[in-house]
């Protein structure tokens, strides 16, 4: 190197070994938290909380000027059931969510809950006492949720580590909205619709508000002769015709689908499948597996909601990452029609 390049260095080396062996300054002591965070939220509490357009208060802009902020007026309400709770490292409390997808236009009470409507799983949060004030939540009461019904309806739905790591927010999980066009991209690329149930009835303990004692026979019993059909999510495939046998045993379902084969080497030929699965409420799930071994014929997972008086079942079938699409089912007695059958172009809820 030249000299004017040497002196140039030797000076940001003496620089490097002055801030090397300068004394190390003691850091500011961090607050930690010396005991466990407070549980606010219990296990089957229901909540309430104002919404504009769908939107919860932002409880971290409570109080400022900002335009955006003085533009929030209620227009609505929303709810959320807590599914969990529990605390991170047995110190950092986070929840999980059941939000309801439609805003009501007056203040619920928990009885208006317990009718048909959608609620939808969202990620864990965090909650503290000042953003239980300022999005001006409302306990409503508790139920009893039964742990396996809930993990029939919503299994591996949490993300509780990261989200209290993290301090995530619940109020980013409150939003109140129905399901829109990312449910029909989700549907139409062969993915599983998104967990839900239609009714808050459908997760709860027999004791917790279901009314129904266990030696009663419920109304919705499927048990019987069924005639359906099911359609692609495509243009391109006509709809199949499928009769099936069902039995129900303590909201247990088993049963047997005949059908005629469309495509690869089964097309035309006769199908023979068995069905399990389990009815909760008004929602129904269930495993078809092929008999034999049949190209692109293995298993099929349906989810679907019956109708108020039990003649009818329509909803989704879906094989992961592979093919998707409509079906309804009626009892022997009403056949269903082809012009009956849902559009393959709505992809909805």
């Amino acid at each position: 190197m030249e000299e004017r390049s040497l002196v140039k260095r030797r000076a940001m080396l003496e620089d490097l070994r002055a801030r090397i062996a300068r004394p190390v300054e003691t850091a500011k002591p961090r607050a930690v938290l010396k005991a466990p965070q407070k549980l606010l939220l219990a296990v089957g509490e229901v909540l309430t909380y104002p919404t504009c357009k769908g939107k919860p208060i932002n409880p971290y802009a409570v109080g400022k000027e900002w335009e955006w902020v003085k533009a929030w007026k209620r227009d609505g309400w929303g709810a959320f059931a807590i599914a969990d709770r529990g605390l991170a490292f047995d110190f950092l409390a986070w929840y999980w969510p059941l939000v309801i997808c439609e805003p009501l236009l007056h203040e619920p009470a928990i009885a208006d809950l317990f009718g048909p409507r959608m609620w939808l799983s969202r990620n864990a949060g965090t909650l503290t006492a000042r953003h239980y004030a300022n999005m001006q939540l409302k306990s409503l009461g508790r139920v009893l949720i039964d742990p396996g019904k809930l993990h029939h309806f919503f299994p591996g739905c949490t993300t509780s580590v990261s989200s209290a790591v993290n301090d995530i927010s619940l109020s980013n999980n409150m939003g109140v909205r129905p399901l829109g066009a990312d449910e029909t991209h989700r549907i139409k690329h062969g993915y599983p619709p998104t967990p839900r149930i239609y009714a808050l009835e459908d997760i709860l303990d027999d004791e917790g508000g279901s009314g129904r004692g266990s030696g009663e026979l419920e109304p919705l019993n499927l048990s019987g002769q069924w005639q359906g059909r099911f359609s692609y999510a495509t243009d391109n495939r006509e709809p199949v015709s499928f009769a099936a046998t069902l039995s129900e045993h303590d909201s247990r379902l088993n049963g047997e689908i005949e059908e005629t084969g469309a495509v690869a080497d089964a097309a035309g030929r006769a199908l023979h499948a068995t069905l399990q699965g389990r009815r909760l409420g008004r929602a129904i799930k269930f495993l078809k597996v092929y008999a034999g071994s049949f190209h692109r014929y293995g298993s099929v997972q349906y989810e679907g909601e019956i109708n108020d008086d039990a003649t009818e079942i329509a909803g989704w079938w879906t094989v992961p990452g592979s093919w998707s699409g409509r079906f309804v089912m009626t009892r022997s007695k009403s056949p269903a029609k082809a012009d009956e059958m849902p559009s393959t172009q709505a992809f909805g809820p």
